[in-house]
C-alpha cells in the first residue's frame, strides 16, 4: 500500500517546522488539519472584520470548555481553527523563554536556553520577526511603530519606575495597523504559520489535507509497508479514512495532542505515560482592566488601532512588585487591544453594588457609563507567568474532550502578585484598576495552554523525551511517534508561547532519525 514518510497532525507552531523541515529533507509529507484554509490560496476562506458574524468566529476559533457544577465554574481554552492553527489568531509577539525557566528540574537536562537558542534563531528568521519601535524616522516605518495604547502604558510604567520595552513581532511591511490581528489579518501581513512555514512546504510537495479530523493513531500492519496508521474522519461528509506513514508528528496543541494520545493509548503496544493530560497550565493568563488617569495627555489618544500587543514590562520576571518578598511568582505585563464587544463582557463596573446589596458589577447603568470610556481611557493589561499547572485534559473514544482547571496556592500567589504589579503601575499616577471577570467568578480562560505532554527524563514525570518522542508507560519510546507543540513544555515559560513551540519543533526535526 502507498503512504507518506511523515504525517503531521495539526498545523500551528509545532506543526509548521515539522512539515517544512521534513519536506526539505526529501521526505513526503501530509499535514492533516480539521479546519479550513485561510491563506489566500485555492479554496481558502476569507478573513472578515465584522463583530456580529458569529458563524465566522465559530469557523476561525476553537473553544474547549469544561464546567464544574460543584464550584459553578467554567474552564475555557481558546485557540485558532484552520490551516495555521493558533497562529491565525495570535498577536505576533515572538519572545524567547527566559533562561531561568529551564531551571525547573522537570525539564530534561538536554534542554535549556543555550540549547534552544539556535532553533529560536531559525524560527525567528522563518517567521520574519522584527523589533517594534517607539518612533520612526520615515513614514515608511509606520508598520514598525507602536500604538498610542503602548505609549500610554509606557508613560504609566515610567511614572512608577518600571521598565517597558517594545516587543519583537512576526509581521511584514503590509501591516496597516488596523488592530484586527487576532480575528485574522485581511492583508496577510501577520506572519502566521500557514504563510511562512506551510506554503513553502506545500510548494516543495507537501500535501495540506484540511477539513479532516484525526481520531486515533496505531501501528500499521506488517504488510502495509509503513509503521503507522492514522485514522481520520472527513468533517463535511463523515467518511472514515486513513494515512499510512513512517513518522507521526502530533502538533494539535495542549488540548488536542493530549486527547489524541489518550484516545490512541489502547492501540499502542506499551501504552503511554500516565502524565498525558496532566499538568495543563493556563500560561499564567490573566486579563486585568484599568482606567488611565485623566491627566495623561497623549494627543488624540485612541486605544484601538495598532498591533494587538506592542510593548511589555519584563520588570517582574526578575524582581518582586512592591509589597512582595523573595517568594513571588514571575510574570510579564502587556497592554492589549481588546474589542469593545469583548470589553463589555470582561470588564466589571467597580461601583455596581446597589444599596440593597444587589451585585450589578457586570451589568447595569454604571457599567454602561464605564464602557463610554472606551477609545480613550480603558486599558486592558494581559499577564503571563509561572502558574501551578492546575488543569487536566480528558478525552474519550467518541472524540469528546473535557478540561478542568483548579487554582493551586502557586497560581493564587501569581494572581496576587500580578494584581499588585498592575496596581503599582496604574495607581501610582492616579489611574484605577477595575475588577475583572475572574475576580467575580471562579472561571478560567486560557489562550496560552501548555504542559499536557511535557518533556521529561522518563514517563514518571512526563510524556515525551527531550527529542519529543512519545514515552511508553514503563519506559522506552515509540519509534516514529512525536509531539511538537506547547503541550511539551515541562513548565510554564512566563512569556508568549508561540516562538518556543516553533523552536522545540525545529530542534526535534533536526534530531529526527
Amino acid at each position: 500500500m502507498s503512504g507518506v514518510d511523515v504525517c503531521v497532525v495539526g498545523s500551528g507552531f509545532g506543526a509548521g517546522p515539522a512539515a517544512l523541515r521534513s519536506v526539505e529533507a526529501g521526505r513526503s509529507v501530509v499535514v492533516v488539519e480539521e479546519g479550513h484554509r485561510w491563506d489566500g490560496r485555492a479554496d481558502s476562506r476569507k478573513f472578515l472584520q465584522r463583530q456580529g458574524d458569529i458563524g465566522y468566529y465559530l469557523d476561525l476559533f476553537r473553544a474547549n470548555v469544561g464546567f464544574d457544577f460543584d464550584r459553578n465554574a467554567a474552564s475555557i481554552v481558546l485557540g485558532g481553527r484552520g490551516l495555521g492553527g493558533g497562529s491565525l489568531v495570535y498577536s505576533m509577539v515572538s519572545l524567547r523563554a527566559p533562561g531561568f525557566v529551564f531551571d525547573d528540574p522537570v525539564w530534561p537536562a538536554e534542554v535549556d536556553r543555550a540549547e534552544l537558542d539556535p532553533y529560536y534563531l531559525r524560527a525567528e528568521q522563518q517567521l520574519g520577526v522584527v523589533q517594534l519601535q517607539w518612533s520612526g524616522a520615515r513614514p515608511t516605518d509606520d508598520w514598525r511603530i507602536n500604538a498610542k495604547r503602548d505609549a500610554a502604558f509606557a508613560v504609566m510604567c515610567e511614572r512608577a519606575g518600571v521598565s517597558c520595552d517594545p516587543t519583537p513581532v512576526a509581521i511584514s511591511a503590509r501591516c496597516g495597523n488596523l488592530g484586527w490581528c487576532t480575528t485574522g489579518c485581511i492583508r496577510h501581513a501577520k506572519n502566521s504559520v500557514d504563510m511562512r512555514y506551510l506554503q513553502p512546504a506545500e510548494d516543495l510537495g507537501a500535501e495540506m489535507r484540511v477539513g479532516t479530523r484525526v481520531e486515533w493513531v496505531e501501528p500499521a500492519g506488517a504488510l502495509d509497508g509503513r509503521r503507522w496508521r492514522v485514522h481520520t474522519t472527513g468533517m463535511s461528509d463523515g467518511v472514515a479514512g486513513e494515512v499510512l506513514c513512517d513518522t507521526v508528528v502530533l502538533a494539535a496543541g495542549a488540548v488536542g495532542s493530549a486527547a489524541l494520545l489518550q484516545r490512541s493509548a489502547a492501540h499502542l503496544p506499551g501504552g503511554v505515560s500516565r502524565q498525558v493530560g496532566r499538568n495543563l497550565s493556563r500560561g499564567g493568563d490573566i486579563l486585568i482592566p484599568a482606567v488611565l488617569p485623566e491627566d495623561l495627555e497623549l494627543d488624540d489618544l485612541e486605544m484601538a488601532p495598532g498591533k494587538i500587543i506592542g510593548s511589555c514590562s519584563f520588570q517582574y520576571l526578575f524582581e518582586p512588585p512592591p509589597g512582595f518578598g523573595d517568594d513571588w511568582q514571575r510574570f510579564i505585563i502587556q497592554p492589549m487591544m481588546v474589542l469593545p464587544v469583548v470589553s463589555s463582557v470582561l470588564v466589571a463596573d467597580p461601583d455596581g453594588i446597589t444599596e440593597d446589596g444587589g451585585d450589578m458589577r457586570m451589568f447595569g447603568l454604571g457599567h454602561k457609563h464605564l464602557m463610554q470610556k472606551w477609545g480613550t481611557r480603558l486599558l486592558h493589561l494581559g499577564v503571563m507567568g509561572i502558574d501551578g499547572m492546575d488543569g487536566t485534559v480528558s478525552a474519550n473514544r467518541t472524540g469528546g474532550v473535557s478540561i478542568e482547571y483548579t487554582t493551586s496556592p502557586r497560581t493564587e500567589a501569581l494572581q496576587s502578585a500580578a494584581r499588585a504589579g498592575v496596581r503599582h503601575i496604574i495607581e501610582t499616577s492616579g489611574g484605577r484598576v477595575l475588577p475583572s471577570w475572574d475576580e467575580l467568578r471562579n472561571d478560567t480562560l486560557s489562550i496560552h495552554p501548555l504542559g499536557t505532554c511535557r518533556m521529561a527524563a522518563g514517563p514518571d514525570q512526563g510524556a515525551v523525551d527531550h527529542r519529543c518522542r512519545v514515552f511508553k508507560s514503563s519506559g522506552g519510546v515509540h519509534d516514529g511517534l512525536y509531539v511538537t507543540d506547547t503541550s511539551t513544555y515541562s513548565s510554564p515559560i512566563a512569556v508568549n508561547t508561540s516562538l518556543t513551540a516553533a523552536a522545540i519543533s525545529e530542534r526535534a526535526m533536526a534530531l529526527m532519525d
